[in-house]
């Protein structure tokens, strides 16, 4: 037969459980021995019976209530209470909270005007990047301009997006046909 290490895990576990078992009976369970003398010794603090008047009168909550769901909920109900056993605190829904919220309605982009409202004066490339001249601005890639960000400067042109189309302004061409 092989030991694989499966086969030693279960047998390790299995004798530290033997040897719990011996130290918790013959060391520590001295003391405290089970069975019906002890049992019998614990009644002693039992909490006393009470009688069939005193059931009547007040179930406690973790005895058996016999009779239909009513009758058990009418039972359990404490002197005192009134009005709903299920009620929960909870107002019923409002109106306003059943209604569909408003939609708000964004205006629609207008690229002719952002067109020529930005014109392009001059694109300049150089080691620390490219450069584009809109209206009195200087930006470069990453910049924004009016909610669109500058994505990419070309030879003659500058690409805007953000609006959900790219919008693209070409140098000297402030219409936008």
């Amino acid at each position: 037969m092989a030991w694989n290490p499966q086969r030693k895990a279960y047998v390790s576990v299995l004798a530290l459980a033997g040897a719990a078992l011996i130290v918790d009976r013959f060391f520590l369970g001295a003391s405290a021995v089970s069975g019906p003398a002890p049992a019998a010794a614990s009644q002693e603090f039992a909490l006393p019976q009470r009688t069939a008047a005193e059931k009547a009168q007040q179930p406690l909550k973790d005895e058996p209530i016999a009779g239909d769901l009513a009758a058990r909920l009418e039972a359990l109900r404490q002197p005192g209470d009134t009005g709903d056993l299920f009620y929960c605190g909870f107002a019923p829904p409002r109106a306003e909270l059943d209604a569909p919220a408003p939609v708000e309605t964004t205006p629609a982009f207008d690229k002719d005007a952002f067109i020529t409202a930005h014109p392009l004066s001059a694109v300049m490339r150089g080691s620390g990047g490219s450069l584009a001249v809109i209206g009195k601005r200087v930006l470069r890639v990453g910049d924004t301009l009016d909610g669109l960000t500058l994505v990419r400067i070309e030879n003659q042109s500058a690409v805007f997006e953000g609006a959900g189309t790219p919008v693209v302004i070409t140098v000297g061409r402030a219409d936008p046909r």
